[in-house]
């Protein structure tokens, strides 16, 4: 059988030339104006959809693109939004964040885009170093990377126009429109593709382009928009800029899902988050970072990070699986998230790579596949042996620090169990409700939630052994278990055991606390994990239990996200939760981050950083609408 990836995707070929600009080869055209492309991107795009008084108007700016290339234009747009949030914050005033998309179907590599940069490095060198940074690999699927301390976020969508434009979901306040010309590069001018421009555009969205080609002009007044010409730049005759019908507002807050009752149709004023793991903590730092402060985090634990985001470090790694179905594509962009945003806050342990071996047959074949399938390229993942893969961008992280870190300006009540209550007043009382409390999240559904989502909610037990040393581990490995160090322990896991989380049982799953102990038979199975993985570590002294916790897992084994039904139709779930964000598994390092910026769409309205497949995917109606 032959797989193929979520989208097709070629290598950019790309000419430099000394005294030009970079060409495509592909296309036999120029990325940008052989003389001066900043200036040209300033004056035909910058200006063209009037940028500063975009700035000046609105809480967060979205402009999307057609044709990434060098990312010229991303780099003048930063650069504009950083002298005016510079300049507005001089002068005490709010500041809009930038959320900006751009579609590229043969991306280029940093090492390809490095000589282009070379031209502007004295005009934009803060903007280079910060996208050198962050730039995803040249491989297929929605991108999303950070930067300015969250206030500026990019989505790339690398993939055919056709392929990934029908899965996006945004409101453009501005488009660029920036393909390489119309008489090379036709399938981007399509009137397909002007269909899904005006879709993903807000109200009265601006347009801007270099090209006055007919076809361009046609394709603008087909979906309504008024076009004009302006003087071109630098002895070109004219270039175009264009306006959709509309005045904009700001989109309707919980807009996500068609599934949404009316109750659900109205702005957030408040959220409470159940759980401060590394769900509940990823939920509240990209919230806040979106500017929404009235957020409350609730933990029955003493303290956060108890429960499996406590374990002493964890390795970020993607879950394999035989088929490149959507449950891959969204490990994989997660993971590839995950390792940029960890690499650019300085958080990952050392040393960096994990290897990953086949525990069996149908691993190895796992393996196989995914090498041939071009979803990672080769310097995120080698074959390293029979039936072993490296991943060079994979290391450890301490999730505890990185949940206190997300937690930092957040309200965290601890302590303090929450459930779903017969009375609309105390505390909870009015705002959204967010579980996040990972594999006990079932035990604060209500009975009529329970009904339809509970038995598609379980845990797993695991448990750790640690040996105390300094000795650091040539590598870190992963098999059937994982043996990790961070400088001051070696760290053996992971044992695999399902444990009942019934609402019938709460009160003593709570008081009783079984999934903390040690089992004997967990520590037998752990050690013979580690003896399988290596021989002479499990053979060193000093190994003991560490802790336990539960994972908390679905029964299609991909994250549920989205909002809980409720008790009564139409109407709000007075007593009990909206929204929930569990089903993480053992790969909670990898995919909080990112499901975390969709939560953020769902709830406020942004735009959504996951393709509409994989929306879909982690979509918690997906278990009753079976039933």
């Amino acid at each position: 059988m032959t797989h193929s990836p979520l989208y097709s995707i070629e290598a950019a070929q790309i000419a430099h030339e000394h005294g030009r600009a970079p060409r495509s080869l592909d296309f036999d055209d120029d990325y940008f104006h052989p003389r001066d492309g900043l200036a040209e991107t300033r004056y035909v795009f910058l200006e063209g959809v009037g940028i500063s008084e975009l700035f000046q108007r609105r809480e967060t700016v979205c402009i999307a693109e057609t044709g990434f290339g060098t990312g010229l234009n991303f780099l003048a747009t930063l650069n504009a939004w950083r002298r005016y949030r510079d300049a507005n914050l001089a002068a005490g005033k709010a500041v809009a964040r930038l959320d900006y998309v751009s579609l590229e179907g043969r991306p280029l590599s940093l090492t390809q885009c490095r000589p282009a940069w070379q031209v502007w490095q004295a005009e934009l060198g803060a903007e280079i170093q910060a996208l050198g940074q962050v730039l995803p690999p040249a491989c297929p699927g929605f991108h999303l990377v950070t930067l300015e301390g969250g206030q500026v976020r990019l989505l790339l969508l690398y993939g055919q126009a056709h392929q990934v434009l029908p899965e996006a979901d945004f409101k453009a306040q501005a488009w660029f429109l920036d393909g390489f010309s119309p008489a090379r590069n036709a399938d981007l001018w399509s009137p397909e593709v002007f269909q899904q421009i005006a879709r993903l555009s807000a109200p009265g969205a601006r347009l801007a382009t270099f090209s006055v080609a007919r076809k361009v002009k046609d394709g603008l007044a087909d979906i309504g928009a008024e076009w004009s010409l302006r003087p071109g730049f630098q002895g070109k005759r004219n270039c175009l800029r264009a306006r959709l019908p509309g005045d904009h507002v700001r989109r309707a807050a919980l807009q996500s899902p068609g599934c949404l009752p009316d109750w659900q149709q109205k702005p957030p004023q408040s959220l409470t988050i159940v759980g401060a793991g590394l769900a509940g903590a990823a939920a509240a730092h990209c919230l806040k970072l979106a500017g929404f402060d009235m957020i409350r985090v609730i933990e029955a634990e003493p303290a956060a990070a108890m429960h499996a985001s406590g374990n002493p470090l964890g390795i970020v790694e993607p879950r394999l699986s035989h088929a490149l179905a959507p449950e891959i594509e969204l490990q994989r962009l997660a993971f590839i998230h995950a390792v940029l945003a960890y690499q650019q806050a300085g958080i990952f342990v050392e040393p960096r790579g994990m290897l990953k071996v086949a525990r069996d047959a149908a691993t190895a074949s796992k393996m196989t596949l995914w090498l041939r399938s071009g979803l990672l390229p080769s310097d995120w993942m080698q074959e390293a042996g029979p039936g072993q893969l490296w991943f060079p961008t994979s290391g450890g992280v301490c999730p505890p620090e990185l949940v206190q870190g997300w937690l930092a300006d957040i309200e965290v009540e601890t302590g303090r169990r929450w459930r779903p209550s017969a009375t609309n007043d105390g505390p909870d009382a009015g705002g959204l409700k967010l579980l996040a409390g990972g594999a006990l999240s079932r035990l604060a559904l209500t009975a009529e939630q329970d009904a339809k989502l509970g038995p598609a909610l379980g845990a797993n037990k695991g448990q750790l052994m640690t040996r105390a040393s300094d000795e650091r581990l040539q590598r870190f490995v992963s098999k059937s278990g994982y043996l990790l160090d961070d400088g001051q322990r070696w760290i053996a896991g992971s044992s695999f055991k399902r444990f009942a989380v019934e609402p019938a049982a709460r009160e003593a799953i709570l008081t009783q606390r079984a999934w903390a102990q040690e089992e004997a038979e967990e520590s037998e199975a752990l050690r013979q994990r580690l003896a399988d993985l290596d021989p002479e570590a499990a053979a060193r002294s000093g190994w003991r239990f560490e802790r336990a916790a539960l994972r908390s897992v679905t029964r299609d084994r991909n994250p549920v996200l989205g909002p809980l039904p409720p008790d009564v139709p139409s109407q709000s779930p007075l007593f009990g939760a909206n929204w929930i964000f569990a089903g993480l598994g053992s790969r909670g390092l990898s995919l909080a981050p990112l499901l975390a910026h969709e939560l953020r769409a769902q709830l406020l309205g942004d735009m959504h950083v996951l393709p509409a497949s994989l929306r879909r995917l982690i979509d918690p109606h997906r278990f009753w609408r079976a039933t």
